[in-house]
């Protein structure tokens, strides 16, 4: 028996396709040349500094030394800012020092020559001081022990050997907010014990100084109508320079430092020693 297969007009024989018709070839032709183009691009900046993955390329910014960098903070705050603060407090909030012929600076230790007061104690006063001197020492090394090694930890990363202008010790780049936090924290609940006593009243000196320093600034830059765009710089200030934070341990044991508490001291029990016929 035959099968007979008719057509009509709507259905038509189906006829055998080519492979790859004429558009196909069309689209492959330029797929291969955009990748030819891709390759050679590729091979002429294989060697250019783009080409590597994750490399970042920075914009060389000049060296300010430490000395510029006293100079120029002291400016800014004394003249050109219109804050007009005086060089006590810049030497306050700062480690920044002026040295009798005006020029700014970061000193090198308690004998620097450009100090106008150096040295700070003189030998007498070294003596008179010796004893209380070795009791802070004594309780800052204690106080450092009591720290856990997680703020260890942040606080070398913090710590800088190199003193820069203004913040010090500070390394630049690292967030200082968590460890600073967690450091006041543990630094305050030291020195409310009893047998401190010595240990806070240091402590305290140093942040009343630069507090008093800090107030007086905020006070003339914030009540002056015509210095309102600094208000952001004056506020700033605060939080830059951890005013109201107990100072960072390696503060606490910088000789000039320690040398200028003492000095105080000294004058503090002058004062409080009555005189003949009073």
């Amino acid at each position: 028996m035959r099968t007979v297969v008719t057509t009509t007009a709507e259905n038509p024989p189906r006829r055998p396709s080519k492979l790859l018709g004429t558009d196909a070839w069309i689209a492959l032709g330029a797929i291969a040349v955009c990748l030819a183009l891709v390759l050679g691009v590729r091979l002429v900046a294989r060697d250019a500094p783009s080409s590597g993955r994750s490399v970042v390329v920075g914009i060389p910014t000049p060296v300010v030394s430490t000395a510029a960098g006293c100079d120029n903070f002291a400016r800014f705050w004394m003249d050109e800012s219109g804050v007009d603060a005086s060089a006590a407090t810049i030497e306050a909030i700062s480690n920044c020092r002026r040295s009798a012929d005006g020029a700014w600076f970061v000193p090198s230790g308690v004998d620097d020559p450009r100090l106008p007061r150096a040295p700070v104690l003189t030998q007498d006063q070294k003596t008179a001081t010796a004893d209380l001197r070795t009791e802070l020492l004594s309780q800052i090394e204690d106080l450092e022990a009591t720290f856990p090694s997680t703020l260890r930890a942040w606080l070398n990363q913090l710590y800088d050997p190199f003193a820069r202008s203004v913040v010090g010790h500070l390394r630049e780049g690292p967030s200082i907010r968590t460890a600073r936090n967690r450091y006041t924290r543990l630094t305050q609940a030291y020195l409310m014990a009893p047998d401190r006593q010595e240990f806070a009243d240091y402590v305290g000196w140093a942040m009343a100084r630069r507090i008093r320093a800090y107030d007086d600034l905020k006070t003339t830059c914030l009540s002056d109508p015509d210095l309102e765009y600094l208000r952001t710089a004056c506020l700033g200030l605060e939080d830059n320079l951890s005013i109201r934070n107990p100072p960072f341990i390696w503060d606490l044991k910088d000789p000039l430092l320690l040398d200028t508490y003492l000095v105080s001291t000294l004058s503090a029990t002058t004062d409080a020693t009555p005189t003949a016929g009073t």
